[in-house]
């Protein structure tokens, strides 16, 4: 009886350490539904919490729920997810949601539904995001007036473009290499923005209703 508690030990330690660097496979995706949670913690109440929730509603009893963390499971969630009911129902793959290629693994774009938990000792929600996107990059982009002055405004900025792009339609640019009215905050991060040849062209195109 030992041995075989130890052997349902040891196939669930390695069952659990495919899945660090697996996926939840694009064949279930299409013929299952399921649903994707991300958790920057593993706490077994919430976690527990969420599941005693989400199928305590009958429509919910067939779909499974994919567990998005890159933390590794404690020795609680592990027992957890040992029991039959959870086994059957939660998979759980390590890694992070503000990375493209695990939530690919995770099926992020057929999953029914996104859920993001929080840990219950976060002061307040402000904590809770921001620990979220602790490896998320800002960048900003602004718009520049004709004389160098920077505005943030969404509506400045839209009548900004408009005011460029009437311009060219009207052929009152000046002469000469256009003025690039995105500025991009970020140096690292810059995007390549389209050239004025390549406006006017587009421009042309929309204008003659043809297909480029």
């Amino acid at each position: 009886m030992r041995f075989s508690f130890q052997f349902e030990q040891l196939a669930f330690t390695w069952m659990e350490r495919q899945k660090l660097g697996g996926s939840y496979s694009s064949h279930r995706a299409q013929s299952e539904k399921h649903v994707v949670v991300c958790s920057t913690t593993l706490h077994a109440d919430t976690i527990m919490d969420f599941l005693n929730e989400f199928y305590a509603h009958p429509l919910l009893q067939d779909y499974y729920v994919v567990l998005l963390s890159p933390m590794e499971l404690d020795t609680t969630m592990r027992m957890i997810l040992q029991v039959p009911i959870w086994a059957q129902r939660v998979i759980y793959i390590q890694g992070s949601c503000l990375k493209d290629a695990d939530l690919a693994r995770a099926r992020m774009n057929e999953a029914e539904a996104c859920f993001i938990l929080a840990a219950r000792n976060y002061a307040d929600k402000t904590a809770a995001i921001n620990s979220c996107r602790k490896d998320f990059k800002l960048r900003i982009i602004a718009c520049k007036e004709k004389d160098g002055f920077i505005i943030s405004n969404k509506e400045q900025i839209l009548n900004r473009w408009a005011q460029n792009f009437e311009e060219l339609l009207s052929g009152n640019h000046e002469d000469g290499e256009m003025e690039d009215p995105m500025l991009q905050i970020n140096e690292d991060d810059r995007q390549l923005l389209p050239t004025e040849d390549e406006i006017r062209e587009t421009v042309l195109i929309l204008k003659n209703n043809k297909a480029p």
